[in-house]
């Protein structure tokens, strides 16, 4: 029966992806253009830099002020999404690709001049915040970017420390913090890190997000340890603060797939499987969500749709360090069919 808890654990159970560092690597950016005061901004030209303000890409928005970049490879965080519409202030913000190299966002312009001049936008401009973070603590977080880059969490971690030190209200270096003791399972640590930047920046995604994420990955843990009780807790949480980032952007890919995982792993299939299925429409593929709605299908002997997940999977990641196991997943599938 869809949906239910008591559905059978299906052979294809060892599907269970690995965190985020073994994703592929897609370089993309994707979200909406709105204005604050509302209405249609028209086309707009929505451009990617690096730091020194050199073009990487532009596309147009289409009618719907939807724009999506792709192709750009792996690339450093830094990175700036730039608009500079006729009529309406100019906007450089920072892009975080995190680990899967993607990033979701929801731009808002602001008028120069009339209706909707004076109210807050969406996405504040890194330019002004830039302007009070001492250089030092810039350059440590430089470093702390290649640090990361290398692999050397623990001495990205230092570098981190060392630029919030300097620049305690430094909102990019909190994040990039949590990310970095995320990454080691230092689960309180990391909390304390995006909560602080939760405070810093309470209108933006990018902690609720972290903290949805961080629950989902306690409540996996646990739940692997037999203790059913604090899983569902974490999995509660996560779903909390996953649903406030979907409020926030309903653009967000990785928000979708995260709260279809949660969901997903409390037993709530047909919630989950609709999500999972919007993060493959939002970040074109999403390759976990692929991976998840395999592993629900089979559980429910919906094999003929697990099947094809496994196929779209296969055929959009030729390269997947997973290849081998979901070909046998795959085979499995195609036992089940009687093929």
């Amino acid at each position: 029966m869809r949906g239910s808890r008591a559905a059978g654990m299906a052979v294809f159970a060892f599907l269970v992806w690995g965190w985020p560092r073994a994703w592929s690597q897609q370089g993309e950016v994707v979200g909406r253009v709105n204005l604050v005061s509302g209405g249609d901004p028209g086309v707009v030209v929505v451009q990617i830099e690096d730091l020194r303000g050199s073009p990487l890409a532009s596309v147009f928005t289409d009618e719907k002020g939807l724009f999506r970049i792709t192709g750009l490879g792996r690339l450093s965080d830094n990175l700036f999404l730039v608009i500079e519409h006729d009529g309406f202030l100019p906007v450089r913000e920072a892009i975080d690709l995190g680990l899967r190299q993607s990033a979701n966002m929801m731009i808002f312009l602001q008028p120069e001049t009339g209706p909707g001049a004076g109210e807050r936008a969406g996405v504040v401009d890194v330019r002004e915040l830039a302007a009070d973070i001492p250089d030092d603590a810039v350059e440590a977080y430089e470093r702390a970017l290649e640090a990361s880059r290398d692999g050397r969490s623990e001495a990205a971690i230092e570098h981190l420390n060392a630029a919030l030190e300097r620049a305690p209200d430094y909102y990019d270096a909190r994040i990039k913090l949590g990310a970095e003791q995320l990454s080691l399972d230092r689960f309180r640590e990391a909390e304390a890190a995006f909560a602080q930047a939760f405070d810093l920046r309470p209108e933006g995604e990018l902690a609720p997000l972290n903290l949805g994420v961080l629950h989902y990955r306690e409540g996996d843990l646990s739940a692997a340890d037999g203790d059913l009780e604090q899983a569902a807790a974490s999995f509660q949480r996560a779903i909390d603060f996953l649903q406030a980032v979907i409020r926030l952007n309903a653009l967000s890919g990785d928000a979708h797939f995260y709260l279809g995982a949660t969901l997903y792993k409390s037993g709530i299939y047909d919630a989950a499987e609709e999500l999972l299925r919007r993060a493959l429409d939002l970040a074109d593929g999403h390759a976990q969500a692929r991976l998840t709605l395999v592993n629900l299908y089979a559980r429910q002997s919906r094999y003929a749709e697990a099947l094809e997940q496994a196929e779209a999977f296969l055929e959009e990641n030729p390269d997947s360090p997973q290849r081998t196991a979901i070909e046998r997943a795959r085979s499995q599938i195609e036992a089940a069919l009687g093929r």
